[in-house]
Parts: structure tokens; C-alpha cells; sequence
């Protein structure tokens, strides 16, 4: 069975160094690099993947000319300081050396000016999706999960796959409704519901066809304006996009075992073993 690895690049180094935030190797902090590389492996040694690709932010976001409010709420968010811990100079010290483990393991990086990871996602899974049995995205981000309605394609969350059945046992709608249903509810980049409409409502509205048609006239320049937002790849690119080429990791364990050493990072039995087998 091919499969195809996509890496949400910033979300999965934040989350890792959120985990690991106290690991610190010659006065660098090391926990975003130390989490990513020990995701990659559990997904190599599980799924072994044909073939990766990483995918990036590059801002300014295109989306800010839509919407100037675009991901406002993150603007305004804050990490304490604890312990003399700053987590945006440990952030950017583990996005520069995630990006050199990547580079050493052969994986290439993908970035398109104004354009999110989510896009880039996107459009590699639905450029991909027929030449795969299986893409998994390494990611948790609520926004991809509009692409669950194709069935080879799977989130990995807490180190199992999350695909259609386990969103449709979460959420009371289905992955196509998504978009409709975060434009009506409200999405974490800080775009705001519709006024009125909560939860419950948006899953009755969108089972019902006369109650969605009602909505929609009554909210249509809300419903354009948040699709745009929301909708993955970003419509502007979804036609033109040059979508760029993933590749087989390397697998020389003795060179990533070196990199690794740089950072303090032991070289595992179970790390061989993944490579090894791979």
C-alpha cells in the first residue's frame, strides 16, 4: 500500500515544543526538534511512508486582505515566561534546526508567498489523491479536516489516524459540511461566527436543505466572505497551483544519528529499528 506523508510544518514544531519545553542542549532549546523527530519515526516505523513532503507558512497571509481580523485572536495571545523559558526564541531556534533534520532526511519544504500550510496541504492531497492509497497529514488543525471527505486521506492525532468515521463520531455533521459549518459557528484564525448560531444550530441548519436555503439568503455576503476564508486550498490558487514533488526520506541512520548528536539527542534501538526496516 503507497502512502504519502504531509507535515504541517509550525503546528507540529509548536506542539512539540509545548510538550518538550524544558529540554535544552548548550543553551539552544531543543524540545520542537526532539518531538518532531520522534513523530516522524513513530509514523515511519508504523506506516512507512513512500514518500514526504513538508509544508510551510510564508506571511503575510493573502487572507489579511480579505479579512484584516485573519488569525487576530493568535496575535493577541500571549505565552508566560516560566522559569526564564521564551517561547518564541525557543520556537524560532527549533524552526531553524527542525528545518536542517528535515533537510538531512532528505524531505523537502514547500512554501508559496501569502499562502498557509493548510493550502499547500490541501493541494497536495487533492493533486495526490489518486496516486496513493494513503495520505496522512501530521497535523491537528481543525481547518484540514474539510479534506476528510476523501477516505484515503487521515489526520495523525495522538499518534493514530483520524479519518472520516473517527470525525463523524466527534462532530455532528460531515467533513463536506465543514466550511458551512465553521462559517456559521466561527473558526480559531479569529474569523467570527454569524450572529445568533451556535453549535447546535449550524448542525440542525445543515441537515435540513429549506432550513440551509433560509439561512443562506438571509446571511449570504457572511457565507461568501467566510468561505473564501475558510475553504482550503485558497481559491485563488486552487486552479493554478504548481504543486511540488515529495520525496523518499533518507535512510541512513548513521548520518541522521550524527545531526541528531549536535542537538543531544540520543539515537535510539527503536530509531534503527525504524529506519532499518524502512
Amino acid at each position: 500500500m503507497s502512502t504519502l506523508l504531509l507535515i504541517d510544518f509550525h503546528n507540529t514544531v509548536m506542539r512539540s515544543l509545548s510538550v518538550h519545553k524544558f529540554l535544552v542542549w548548550e543553551g539552544e532549546y531543543t524540545g520542537g526538534i526532539y518531538g518532531v523527530f520522534g513523530q516522524l519515526v513513530g509514523i515511519i516505523h508504523r506506516h512507512k511512508p513512500d514518500a514526504i513532503l513538508n509544508c510551510t507558512d510564508a506571511k503575510p497571509y493573502l487572507r489579511e486582505k480579505l479579512y484584516p481580523g485573519f488569525k487576530g485572536d493568535r496575535k493577541k495571545k500571549t505565552y508566560k515566561e516560566e522559569e526564564g523559558f521564551d517561547f518564541y526564541e525557543a520556537l524560532n531556534q527549533n524552526i531553524s534546526s527542525t528545518l536542517k533534520l528535515l533537510d538531512t532526511l532528505n524531505i523537502p519544504t514547500w512554501k508559496i508567498a501569502g499562502l498557509e500550510a493548510d493550502d499547500l496541504i490541501a493541494s497536495a492531497s487533492l493533486y495526490y489523491k489518486d496516486q496513493y492509497d494513503k495520505i496522512i497529514i501530521l497535523s491537528n488543525d481543525t481547518d484540514l479536516n474539510q479534506l476528510l471527505v476523501h477516505l484515503n486521506i487521515f489526520m495523525y492525532k495522538k499518534q493514530k489516524l483520524y479519518g472520516c468515521k473517527e470525525f463523524q463520531k466527534e462532530f455532528p455533521i460531515d467533513p463536506d459540511q465543514w466550511v458551512d459549518y465553521t462559517a456559521m459557528v466561527g473558526t480559531h484564525n479569529g474569523v467570527p461566527g454569524i450572529k445568533g448560531i451556535g453549535r447546535k444550530t449550524a448542525a440542525k441548519v445543515l441537515h435540513d436543505e429549506e432550513l440551509f436555503k433560509q439561512c443562506y439568503a438571509k446571511h449570504e455576503s457572511e457565507f461568501l466572505e467566510k468561505r473564501a476564508l475558510i475553504k482550503l486550498p485558497f481559491p485563488e490558487y486552487e486552479k493554478n497551483m504548481r504543486v511540488m514533488s515529495p520525496k523518499r526520506p533518507n535512510g541512513n541512520y548513521r548520518e541522521i544519528a550524527s545531526f541528531l548528536s549536535n542537538y543531544g539527542i540520543d539515537f535510539s534501538g527503536y530509531d534503527r529499528e525504524a529506519f532499518e526496516d524502512y
